[in-house]
């Protein structure tokens, strides 16, 4: 089995860090138990979404400053 082979499937994060190389700091910008799934197609197709620690907005109709930190706590993709 080749290396693409063997990631092929869907895959569930567990944690997602950012490491700066000059000076070894590790960054969590998603926090510390963000969740969301990975996918990688036998076509070389990817797709993922990932959702950070957040808070559940107050109502159904969350106000401009909730929506702003709701969408910054979350990012997804698709490509080949």
């Amino acid at each position: 089995m080749d290396l693409a082979s063997s990631i092929v499937g869907v895959w569930r994060y567990v944690s997602f860090i950012d490491k700066e190389v000059e000076t070894g700091k590790i960054l969590k910008p998603f926090g510390e138990t963000p969740s969301g799934y990975i996918v990688y197609t036998k076509g070389g197709h990817i797709l993922f979404t990932l959702i950070g620690d957040r808070e559940i907005p107050k109502t159904p109709n969350p106000s401009d400053p909730e929506r702003i930190a709701l969408f910054k706590s979350s990012s997804s993709c698709g490509g080949r």
